[in-house]
């Protein structure tokens, strides 16, 4: 007979530990495949499992071996696809990846430069049922994106600018006797400039070096002069 500290210890004895485990006669009923069951599995596989768990696995064993037949039967496999289906669903879609820029750069009275992507149509899964929005009417086809690339102004060459300045001294002290020179005209927006030629600046004749202040003067006297003498002679007629 046990001592009082045996059947206060919770540990079972080895002897108990090694005792197999009860199985009631309901579960191994529970097991039996009934007459429908025979219909929609697919018993010949002949699942053959262990029932001998301990008490507390006993009901999952129970559950499983009742689910079983019909987790591995096609027919019911096809019928909950079907209800999965059923389900409403948004419309999905994934894009290609984006394509080449339409130019490596933006040539002066062109569109803008731009880049495209599609719709990939193996990854797109349309709207099912009312509660999403519908796909776009034109989801299969021309559904594409645009966007902008290579902004940067395409180079121009540097002989293409035509505008000088006007012509100024090379010396400021010997004005006209050191000669005269203009330089070419550049835009001030960001944009690279080809180099193809060296002239940057240019020689001017000596009629288009401007006019001293002296000489200004006398042309300017010699200009009214003409004007009173028509103006006389035409008095005088």
């Amino acid at each position: 007979m046990a001592t009082l500290a045996e059947q206060l210890n919770p540990t079972p004895i080895q002897q108990a530990e090694n005792e197999p485990s009860v199985v009631e006669e309901k579960i191994v009923a529970s097991t039996v495949a009934g007459a429908d069951t025979e219909e929609l599995s697919d018993l010949s596989e002949g699942y053959e499992g262990s029932i001998t768990s301990t008490k507390g696995s006993s009901s999952f064993s129970s559950w499983y071996h009742r689910i079983a037949p019909l987790v591995r039967n096609r027919q019911v496999r096809v019928l909950a696809h079907g209800q999965l289906l059923e389900h409403d669903m948004p419309c999905f879609y994934r894009f290609k990846p984006w394509s080449q820029c339409s130019a490596t750069c933006w040539e002066d009275g062109q569109p803008m430069p731009f880049m495209k992507r599609e719709i990939d149509e193996s990854k797109l899964v349309m709207t099912r049922g009312k509660s999403f929005a519908k796909c776009p009417s034109n989801i299969k086809k021309n559904f594409i994106q645009k966007a902008p690339c290579n902004l940067q102004r395409c180079p121009l060459k540097l002989s293409s600018f035509s505008n000088w300045t006007e012509c100024i001294y090379k010396n400021p002290e010997l004005r006209k006797e050191g000669g005269c020179y203009q330089m070419r005209m550049l835009p001030l927006e960001d944009r690279l400039i080809y180099v193809d030629t060296s002239e940057l600046t240019r020689d001017c004749s000596n009629d288009h070096c401007p006019q001293d202040n002296l000489q200004r003067r006398e042309t300017q006297l010699s200009m009214s002069k003409l004007t009173l003498g028509d103006h006389h002679a035409v008095r005088r007629c």
